[in-house]
Formats: structure tokens, sequence, C-alpha cells
């Protein structure tokens, strides 16, 4: 809990309990509960300076070929890999995500799917 504000279990409609900020004591209208510095920050901003799949993610955006919501992903994908990733820190970040295998693929979809990760590590 930092200045009021803590993380808090949420109910939702789908009975998928949902985690996310609450304020533990009343706020006062306008001010900051919470800042996280740019830096600090996925972003499609922060991905397009990446030097190492900056240039990438530009061009694909730029020449539409994806949406911005897909290269970030991607751009999430690339940092969760990347052992060196800034975004790993010492207690893990994003690379603690679990990854979930789909199952049942086919011998297609497989050597498919091999193709695009070593196509994107590259980048």
């Amino acid at each position: 809990r930092v200045g009021g504000v803590g993380f808090k279990q949420f109910a939702s409609s789908d009975g998928v309990g949902r985690r996310g900020l609450a304020a533990a004591k009343p706020l006062l209208e306008g001010a900051v509960a919470v800042a996280v510095p740019p830096h600090l920050c996925i972003s499609i901003d922060g991905a397009v300076r990446d030097p190492r799949i900056g240039k990438a993610v530009l061009e694909a955006t730029c020449s539409e070929a994806v949406d911005e919501f897909t290269a970030l992903t991607v751009f999430l994908l690339y940092e969760a890999r990347n052992a060196s990733s800034f975004f790993r820190g010492e207690g893990g970040g994003i690379a603690r995500a679990p990854v979930h295998k789909k199952k049942n693929r086919s011998p297609l979809q497989a050597q498919q799917r091999e193709r695009d990760l070593d196509h994107y590590q590259r980048l």
C-alpha cells in the first residue's frame, strides 16, 4: 500500500476475480493516487525507441501491416523472452508470467509457430 492506494481483489460478473488498485482512504479530487514513470511503462513509444526491435515496430505500424495493439503485443512477447530485458529486473517482472501452451496442435501449426517465434527473435 502506497499513499492510501493498495491492491484489491474485485468480484466480476463472469465469476473470475480481478486484481486492481483501490483507494484505502478518501482521496482529494484531482490528487494523484498512483503515478508510474514513463520509462517503467511498456508502451508503443517505448517499443519504437527500442534499439533492437524499434525499427521493425515503426515500419509495421506506419505501413498499417499491424495495428498498435498487435505491435505492442509482439514487443511484450519479445521482452518476455529477452534475458537482458530492462523489464525483467531483479524480481523477474514480465518473465514470471506463465506461458500457456496450446495443446493438440497439428504438426503444420507447430512448425508455423516455430517459424514465427524464430522470425520475431531475430528482429
